[in-house]
């Protein structure tokens, strides 16, 4: 992410919140899925951008026209190149970043109706209705990324304290999605490089009897920056 980008306090997170809400003339409901979602919670200050996942293309084209009329240009990316990707639409104005997917993370997560029962009511500004996914929910999203901040957060996450069946069991949920359990895989590796083993084994032992399930649909460059090697 370009370095110039503004981050995002709780409050410049609650006045865009407003916004949207103020100036939107039909009902959106948002899940909000990074940063954003630990901050509005109070267990991070800042975050660099805001990531939210609304569950209808109706919505999309609601909250599309509410960020165009607040200023925001709409950047329309499909990464054909990346088979494991899926579009996602970025928002910019000036130094602000918005990152929106449709119900689907990248190709690789569900917002599943169990996430959805889950997810916190946060609160309503207008017509704009937040929910924040839960702890849970949130590590399994920052685990497709590799962004070091994603790999601090999740270290926030687990010392906060995390249902690790509820994991296990959305893992087991989502598993015929091929690919992200690669990604989530290495994240687990990433984390445990640096913080030691703070992933419980069985949550591990699981991810890596998915990994091997699907070893020849494994990505190339699974795993190229990580020391650790998996027997096939």
């Amino acid at each position: 992410m370009d370095n110039n980008m503004k981050e995002f306090s709780q409050q410049d997170i609650i006045q865009l919140l407003e916004e949207i809400g103020t100036r939107s003339i039909e009902p959106i409901i948002i899940f909000l899925i990074g940063g954003c979602n630990m901050s509005l919670k109070g267990i991070k200050a800042i975050t660099r951008d805001i990531d939210l996942v609304i569950l209808t293309k109706k919505e999309y084209v609601y909250l599309k026209k509410t960020l165009i009329t607040l200023g925001y240009t709409c950047h329309e990316e499909n990464f054909s190149k990346n088979f494991y990707k899926m579009p996602i639409t970025i928002f910019l104005k000036n130094d602000k970043r918005i990152d929106v997917f449709i119900r689907d993370v990248c190709n690789q997560i569900e917002v599943t109706k169990e996430m959805q029962m889950r997810a916190e009511d946060y609160q309503e500004f207008g017509k704009l209705k937040i929910k924040l996914v839960s702890n849970e929910d949130l590590f399994l999203f920052k685990s497709i990324t590799d962004r070091e901040n994603d790999v601090d957060d999740c270290r926030i996450l687990i010392a906060g304290g995390l249902n690790w069946e509820i994991i296990k069991k959305e893992l087991h949920e989502q598993e015929g999605k091929a690919l992200w359990r690669f990604w989530v895989y290495e994240q687990l590796s990433r984390i445990e490089n640096k913080y030691g083993k703070i992933i419980p084994k069985k949550i591990s032992d699981y991810l890596l009897r998915l990994v091997k399930e699907k070893w020849s649909e494994r990505p190339k460059d699974f795993m190229k920056e990580m020391k650790d090697e998996i027997n096939s």
